[in-house]
């Protein structure tokens, strides 16, 4: 079955997104992303756990509706949301970080190769942050969140 236009070009920002930030991270000891501060409050190693969970919370928000309108509607807090998350893989060394970051990419790639087309466009979903969406801007986001942080570990990489 022959792949849609649209799905070529969610899967493209995805993998490009990737592509960088692997980039950025090759060839850097592994030691060195825990150590390496990107902000007040994360080290590489930080930004990396928060790209793989934020990527499974938002194909969470595909996929659980109720709990994603449940958030929302309790008052969602995203910095408070993402602190705690990352507290949840405060154990996980970098080796483990990098592998969860392979994993949540291969398991959403497989969900938008699942979807239909016409669900890209005209399927919405709630997100608790951003309200209702069609569902591939869901997939947008997840690239566009990751360039965004790509960035980032550029600078602090760049910095040592």
């Amino acid at each position: 079955m022959p792949t849609s236009p649209l799905k070529e070009k969610l899967r493209h920002h995805l993998e490009e997104a990737r592509a960088r930030t692997l980039a950025l991270t090759a060839g850097v000891p592994l030691e060195r992303l825990p150590q390496t501060r990107v902000n007040d409050t994360w080290t590489a190693r930080d930004v990396l756990a928060h790209l793989a969970l934020s990527e499974a919370d938002h194909r969470m928000a595909v996929e659980r509706q109720d709990e994603a309108r449940r958030l929302a509607a309790g008052g969602f807090d995203l910095d408070r949301w993402n602190a705690r998350r990352l507290a949840e893989v405060a154990h996980a060394g970098p080796e483990e970080i990098l592998a969860r970051l392979a994993h949540e990419r291969a398991v959403t790639l497989a969900l938008l190769e699942a979807v239909p087309e016409e669900e890209l466009r005209e399927r919405l979903v709630f997100h608790p942050v951003f309200g209702d969406l069609a569902l591939g801007k869901v997939f947008r986001i997840i690239a566009y969140h990751e360039r965004l942080h790509a960035s980032e570990l550029a600078q602090a990489l760049a910095a040592r």
